[in-house]
């Protein structure tokens, strides 16, 4: 117990070496009392080496590899070949249709009976799709795996699961801001009935799978695997798992010697980082991934990539670079990237302090979203035009945009965009004087944010909400949370985000009667203020109405 104790994590190593089998973790067990001193990290690298872990969890008579022979030996040949089939599968949790695609035999479905009797195989309840689900201990499929290879299914089912994914990745909207990798249609090999019950909820599918499509990621050639995580990218990103997208690209890139699928690969995890408000060290990767991009002939991606540098860069304040960026992109309206590049363009203006500018860019971009009729587009034109019509005047025409932006995009699964939109209905309310719609939708916003990992988006609506406490009496349980928030923005290095958050920062300590302390919050908002940023002066606006006496 004492050892445990001091050694915690070496113990948790164990127990998930032993996948928590009983049998498994009383023979660890049973060896560290005999060898008190054997050191709980030394026995856990032997377990986590999967070649040895078999002959490892052995001590007296006791061993894991002769109580699964024993189940073994009772097995009927099909169950036996259906059971080395499945041990040498890269899938952990299958899906019903998987096992007998798998297997490939008419008496399928009797042998993975035989395997769930004997205990080698553990049946689990439907999925959200509705498809009934099988999963193989751990400990039991590296015995399964020891065996001569079988002749089986496995091709059959990657296919149809690469086609599975192109499929549901098609029913959803692509948030993520990169283009779609080009390839030849993957050829479905399920009955078209089958992959229609599968996918009459793409999102469902992507979450019963997911789990599996990442794992599968690791054992595919480079091209192959950014392919399946370019389909799998559209539901992680519209969902926040930014973790799982991580963790997948960091696969990709460790695993390949060719520079434009390294590139590619590079540039998505750029935009993590970007996502999660790491502004220098995204532009830094942003800047290498677009001039290798372009020196490889991907002229595609580079678009995307050097968009989202401009979006970047914006964060960082550098918005003459950012307008630069956004400039030397020739981009068609008709194009999937236009309206980013239209975005960027028109927050870059708008911190130049070229109202007028930006809000033609933003209704040139919102008469090309409507014509082409989607609403999440539209939705999110209606976002710029909604903000630079506050920062022209236009309060009825910005409270109109943005009310209609809410409404489209509540219909769609844009999230990212939902909360984006939100916020800004949030400081448009404010600012026109609509105090609980103001807290209403900065709450919201931050919600969605929060669960989306979105956290620059989510310290921005703190920071609204703070400032709203200060109008309410509650200035002195506002300060700890700005300053919380100060240290995260100047983390980030957003100037504007910064020297908005002292300003706040300043009426709070002056509201809670510290005056030397409002002073200096304000001395260093000053420090940090662009005179030319009309977007910073609407939101400053905006944050001083919430902090006046509700």
């Amino acid at each position: 117990g004492a050892r445990v104790a001091r050694e915690r994590a070496e113990a948790g190593r164990i127990v998930a070496a032993c996948a928590r089998l009983p049998l498994a973790l009383r023979i660890a067990g049973s060896r560290l009392a005999i060898r008190p001193h054997l050191r709980l990290g030394e026995l856990a690298d032997r377990l986590e080496d999967e070649v040895r872990r078999l002959d490892e969890l052995t001590v007296s008579d006791l061993a894991v590899r002769s109580s699964i022979a024993l189940s073994h030996e009772g097995l009927r040949p099909p169950a036996r070949r259906a059971f080395r089939l499945l041990g040498r599968c890269k899938l952990v949790d299958l899906p019903a249709w998987a096992v007998t695609t798998l297997i490939g035999e008419p008496d399928a479905d009797e042998a993975v009976e035989e395997l769930v009797e004997a205990s080698l195989l553990e049946a689990r309840e439907p999925d959200a799709t509705g498809e009934g689900r099988y999963r193989m201990h751990d400990l039991v499929r590296l015995y399964a795996a020891e065996g001569p290879p079988v002749e089986g299914g496995a091709s059959t089912v990657l296919a149809a699961t690469l086609a599975l994914a192109d499929a549901a990745a098609a029913r959803l909207p692509r948030t993520v801001p990169m283009p779609a990798m080009a390839h030849e249609p993957f050829p479905q090999p399920l009955p078209a009935a089958l992959v229609e019950r599968l996918l009459e909820r793409p999102e469902e599918w992507f979450a019963a799978e997911r789990a599996n499509l990442v794992r599968l990621i690791g054992s595919l050639g480079a091209r192959e695997a950014l392919l399946l995580l370019d389909k799998l990218s559209v539901y992680l990103y519209l969902h926040g798992h930014y973790a799982d997208m991580r963790a997948a690209y960091e696969t990709v890139l460790a695993a390949t010697d060719d520079r434009p699928s390294a590139a590619i690969a590079e540039a998505n995890l750029a935009l993590l980082r970007h996502a999660r408000g790491q502004y220098e060290e995204a532009a830094a990767a942003y800047r290498e991934c677009a001039k290798e991009l372009e020196a490889h002939g991907d002229h595609r991606t580079h678009a995307w990539v050097s968009a989202n540098l401009a979006h970047c860069l914006i964060g960082l304040g550098r918005a003459e670079e950012a307008l630069q960026t956004a400039r030397a992109l020739s981009v068609s309206d008709d194009q999937p990237e236009a309206l980013l590049v239209r975005e960027a363009e028109s927050a870059a203006l708008l911190r130049l302090g070229r109202v007028a500018d930006a809000h033609e860019a933003d209704l040139l971009a919102l008469a090309s979203a409507r014509a082409g009729g989607d609403p999440r587009r539209i939705g999110t034109a209606l976002h710029g035009f909604a903000w630079s019509s506050l920062l022209t005047g236009d309060d009825e025409e910005a409270e109109a945009a943005i009310a209609e932006s809410v409404e489209l995009l509540r219909g769609t699964m844009a999230r990212s965009a939902l909360a984006k939109s939100l916020r800004t209905l949030g400081a448009i309310s404010a600012a026109t004087g609509a105090r609980d719609r103001a807290t209403a939708a900065f709450e919201e916003a931050r919600a969605l944010a929060r669960d989306l990992d979105e956290r620059p988006r989510e310290l921005s609506c703190t920071r609204a909400i703070a400032a709203s406490w200060i109008g309410e009496g509650r200035a002195a349980q506002a300060i700890p949370v700005l300053r919380a928030c100060l240290d995260e923005f100047r983390e980030m290095g957003g100037r504007s985000a910064t020297g908005l958050t002292w300003l706040v920062l300043s009426r709070a300590c002056e509201a809670a009667g510290s005056p030397e302390d409002a002073a200096s919050a304000a001395a260093e908002a000053a420090s940090l203020a662009d005179p030319r940023d009309a977007s910073a002066a609407a939101l400053r606006r905006a944050l001083l109405a919430l902090t006046e006496p509700a």
